[in-house]
């Protein structure tokens, strides 16, 4: 709304201004803004003023400015609280009074959806396009009618009628949409006209329209599409589906009618061919059907063949497409002649006038210019080291592909060329202005097919920066530290638009958002010396007006306000603008969250900031399911409640229930007993309720986070099984983007019970040693850990570079323990005090696009902080699985000190006459059974991996690991370190949004066959190291 206040005409003088029409030297009466007096603000009655007053720019005492008159009227709006502003000034004695007349939005308070059947209550709510707290007028209900009438017809029910009434209610003003579906628009016949080419059925099929079936839109549209696919997968390249006509049908129901142009179906051939089968050059045409097939495409496709064939070493290939089509036009055949020519080698590239830069960085330029040109096929082609010719076999017994050669004894004129400019580029950047790289010249042998390349470079003067000047900086500005650019280095014109933009950005963070600034260079006449000079228009210092929030319904405006980063009268800085929206989007609390200047695009002073949020529902949850290779099928659901009395406090509860009984592990491990996991046994299950503050409000802008934890779980592992109850509160502070601290302390309750195979193992041997290695039994205990991450990868999901560091230590005492094995004496002390340490450090380098060498480092220990501490086995660590050592079975990996006894019990067993004074162990190894591990105190583990494409999403990953677990921790010595386990193997990677899901097949390099060990495992996960 414009103000009802005097503005200034274009051309009209400012106050104080001499009109340039009066005479010189004559008195000019000139017109002074009237003071202001008074401010009037008058809302109606009931609205609610806080934070209103602070919008109004006009002061009192002061002479009336129209700019401060727009600015609150801007602020009002941008509230989003008026639907009308009206500024008026009425004369009193002394000056004027300026009054705000404001109108408040109506506001929509509640949803209801009446009459609805065939859709449900949520999609007649997201047709209509409201929500609770939008502003009501009558044009936007009308607008939510046609939109939920506009699904009911593309949903088949074209009588719908959607009507919407208003009803006051506590809430405020409450939407009804009224819904009479009426009877659906059923399909009577379905036709097809044109020339299909294909069975009639299989059209209507594709379709899925089905006859007496409802006129579905949605579904025609999804068949429609099946149908073009189907033609494209059946080779009719030119073939036309129209959009669908809806008839009248005689019994009131509709015809379908569906225009379908088959043309003729299509194959593609290839003669002359000799180097290369038909399979991979269909490959390289990467052909999906998804444009007709007319003669430019055709043309399009030849030329890519020939760069194939180009690319191959094949200099003079001639590739010439033709189509041939049977009298009925019913089948065409798309024929490829190929002239392959005679191959070319190069067997020699050399470099004249070259002394800056190297012939080896000359030749990594060709080299890469190369490889980027070279094409590639987008569909799966044969491996081109086929022997057996197994592979890509063509019916004219075809040779085996030729070898791919190496990119350098190749000659591509338009590589060559482009690695030319890109040369000289090269040497531009290193300050070498007026560098030239003539297109090469080369030099062909015809007798033995070789030829030699010759690249002439005339490299000029180095320009050197002698001098950076600056004009117009604000008064204790440095620039030294914001520019690329330094003197003494060599000259390039790149560094100089980068050290333009870089200025902009450090001009912006000192509160100079409209600076400009134009460069510009010169070089002297031998082109050695080179001057930089930079024109700064700083324009005005911005500082930050008011701050608006709007769009807040449940949330504190208070703790919303405690994450922004600005204040009134602070500088203003564009990068604490993306600061404070990243700290109110990590609250969790808001489904969108934008920080923007009002009036962006108005150069002045002061600028005000408005917070556009927009809130999550009170209450969400998620039901989902699946099947885990550790777990077996489960089911996992999700319950969140974000914004706990409006203060960013999220109550969430997870809860996962498995059957453990058909999981892979249970039916594929020779530890485990299946028969112990049958019915009830067999479920396991996790219950996580949590109170989470992301963000303490009051120690802001240090970001410290806690949060309480309930943990109800049941686990099987391979040895044991556990039932644990807990309660964990803890402070998460993200001391900086890349370091995260963390302290938490738990209370837990445990009720372990050990496997049949390990209670069998335990009876059989001397009870005081093997009641502390199977301790099974009750125990509670307390624990404090403090953790530390230092990320600095580029991707949590997919890291391609960076170093990942995580250090953690876990205080651990007992506060009760009743051992419960096999009868023993509960009353005996089971002392645990102990401190669990560990680490990892991972790094990621990448070699090439999407080609990354990730490898870590990980170690752990217990330090037992009384002399008869001890630790049981869900505190100790276990190797074996899918995120250790992929060559073992999940947590199967002995540990050393135990697998030399057991090999030592062994030898023993062998040499007795009678079994019976064999070892537990030696019986289950005799058995042809693997013994239970017993997890450890102290390990290390060394991981590398090598993770490149193969096609498309798919990855495919080389592995390597070395490591070993001890138990007994009297048992490691220096020479430990030398007694690891070694892991290869290989595996698939398919990336998706959560990071990559892996298949990986694990070698035991060394598989120690006395214990049964597997000589390899597969393993599934989501997410790799």
């Amino acid at each position: 709304m414009r103000p009802a206040v005097p503005a200034e005409r274009p051309g009209t003088p400012a106050p104080g201004t001499p009109n340039p029409g009066e005479q010189p030297g004559r008195d000019v009466e000139v017109e002074t803004p009237p003071i202001v007096v008074g401010v009037e603000l008058h809302l109606p009655p009931g609205t609610d003023p806080t934070g209103i007053p602070e919008q109004i720019a006009v002061a009192r005492n002061q002479p009336l400015s129209l700019r401060a008159v727009r600015r609150s009227i801007e602020r009002l709006y941008a509230t989003g609280r008026f639907a009308d502003v009206v500024a008026r000034r009425v004369e009193v004695p002394g000056g004027i009074r300026v009054i705000f007349e404001v109108t408040p939005k109506q506001r929509i308070g509640a949803l209801a959806v009446d009459g609805e059947r065939v859709l449900s209550e949520a999609e007649v709510l997201a047709a209509s396009g409201l929500e609770v707290g939008d502003e009501y007028y009558p044009e936007l209900l009308q607008r939510a009618a046609e939109r939920v009438r506009e699904r009911y017809v593309r949903r088949g029910y074209r009588q719908a009628k959607v009507t919407t009434e208003l009803h006051e209610v506590e809430q405020g003003t409450e939407v009804l949409i009224a819904v009479q579906e009426g009877p659906p628009t059923l399909i009577e016949a379905v036709t097809v006209g044109g020339n299909p080419g294909l069975p009639i059925a299989r059209v209507v099929g594709a379709l899925n329209a089905r006859l007496g079936g409802v006129l579905d839109m949605e579904a025609l549209e999804a068949g429609l599409e099946r149908l073009k696919a189907l033609y494209r997968s059946e080779r009719y390249y030119r073939a036309r589906v129209g959009e669908p006509e809806v008839l009248p049908g005689e019994k009131g129901g509709v015809v379908l009618a569906v225009p379908v142009i088959a043309g003729p179906r299509y194959t593609f051939h290839f003669h002359g061919n000799r180097s290369f089968p038909d399979k991979l050059l269909e490959g390289i045409l990467a052909w999906d059907g998804g444009e007709a097939l007319d003669q430019a495409v055709m043309e399009r496709l030849a030329r890519r063949v020939a760069s194939f064939y180009q690319y191959r070493g094949f200099h003079d290939v001639r590739v010439t497409p033709r189509e041939v089509q049977t009298p009925t036009r019913s089948e065409a055949v798309v024929a490829f002649h190929i002239e392959e020519g005679r191959p070319l080698y190069v067997r020699a590239i050399t470099f004249v006038g070259n002394k800056a830069m190297t012939d080896q960085a000359l030749r990594r330029i060709l080299r890469e210019q190369i490889l980027s040109r070279e094409p590639e096929p987008r569909t799966e082609v044969p491996f081109q080291s086929d022997p057996l010719n197994v592979e890509g076999r063509t019916s004219g017994g075809a040779r085996p592909p030729a070898p791919e050669p190496r990119p350098l004894t190749v000659f591509v004129a338009e590589a060559y060329a482009e690695a030319a400019r890109a040369m000289r580029d090269a040497y531009r950047e290193q300050g070498f202005l007026s560098a030239q790289v003539s297109v090469p010249a080369v030099r062909i042998d015809v007798n033995d097919g070789t030829a030699e390349v010759t690249f002439k470079i005339v490299e000029g003067p180095q320009a050197v920066v002698r001098e950076i000047k600056y004009r117009g900086l604000p008064p204790g500005f440095d620039p030294s530290k914001a520019i690329l650019l330094k003197v003494g280095e060599p000259f390039r014109a790149s560094g100089v638009d980068e050290s333009r933009r870089a200025l902009i950005r450090a001009l912006g963070r000192e509160g100079y958002l409209f600076a400009r600034v134009e460069p510009s260079s010169s070089v002297s006449p031998d082109g050695k010396n080179a001057n930089v000079f930079f024109g700064v228009d700083a324009g005005p210092h911005v500082k930050v007006g008011e701050v608006i929030v709007r769009g807040l319904r449940r949330s504190n405006e208070a703790m919303v306000r405690a994450n922004v980063l600005l204040r009134p009268g602070d500088v203003m800085d564009p990068e604490k603008l993306f600061e404070s929206q990243r700290n109110l989007v990590l609250l969790g609390i808001f489904k969108s969250v934008a920080v923007r200047l009002l009036e962006p695009e108005q150069v002045e002073a002061t600028k005000d900031v408005v917070i556009d949020v927009k809130e999550r529902p009170r209450l969400s949850g998620e039901l989902s399911g699946g099947y885990s290779l550790v777990d077996g099928p489960r089911l996992v659901g999700d319950l969140s409640y974000p914004n706990l009395w409006g203060s960013a406090t999220s109550l969430t509860a997870r809860a996962k229930i498995n059957y453990v009984g058909a999981s892979a592990l249970i039916l594929s491990d020779s530890r485990i007993n299946p028969d112990e996991l049958t019915g009830l046994d067999g479920i396991d299950g996790r219950l996580n309720v949590a109170v989470v503050q992301p963000r303490i409000h009051a120690l802001l802008p240090v970001r410290l986070g806690v949060r309480g934890d309930l943990i109800a779980e049941r686990v099987h592992r391979p040895t044991f099984n556990f039932a644990r109850l807990a309660g964990v509160v803890g402070a998460d502070w993200a001391a900086s983007q890349w370091m995260t601290l963390s302290l938490q302390y738990e209370a837990e309750q445990y009720r372990v019970n050990l496997t049949e195979a390990v209670q069998r193992l335990a009876s059989l041997g001397s009870p005081e040693l093997e009641r502390f290695r199977f301790a099974s039994g009750n125990f509670s205990l307390h624990s404090l850990r403090p953790s530390v991450t230092l990320d600095f990868r580029d991707d949590f999901a997919r890291p391609s570079k960076g170093i990942l560091f995580n250090g953690s230590a876990e205080l651990t005492q007992d506060l009760r323990t009743a051992l419960g094995f096999l009868g023993a004496n509960t009353s005996q002390e089971f002392p645990i005090y102990s401190l669990k340490l560990s680490g990892s450090l991972s790094g990621y380098v990448p070699i090439a696009p999407r080609v990354v060498l990730a490898s870590s480092v990980r170690g752990g220990t217990f330090v037992h902080l009384s002399e008869d501490s001890r630790s049981i086995a869900p505190k100790r660590f276990f190797m074996g699985g899918a995120t250790s050592m992929r060559g073992f079975r999940e947590d199967g990996l002995l540990a050393e000190d135990r697998r030399k006894a057991i090999r030592a019990d062994l030898r023993d067993c062998r040499i007795l006459a009678q079994p019976r004074g064999c070892t537990p162990e030696a019986d289950l190894i005799n058995a042809g059974q693997e013994v239970p591990s017993e997890g450890g105190e102290i390990f290390m583990l060394v991981k590398s991996e090598l993770r490149f494409p193969i096609y498309g999403a798919f990855d495919l990953g080389l592995f390597f690991e070395a490591g070993n677990l001890w138990l007994d921790q009297s048992q490691f010595t220096a020479d430990s370190w030398y007694q690891l386990r070694y892991v290869a193997g290989t595996g698939i990677r398919y990336g998706t949004p959560i990071g990559p899901i892996a298949l990986d097949l694990g070698i035991n390099l060394v598989p120690d066959l006395q214990v049964n060990e597997p000589r390899a495992n597969a393993h599934f996960s989501i997410g790799l190291f």
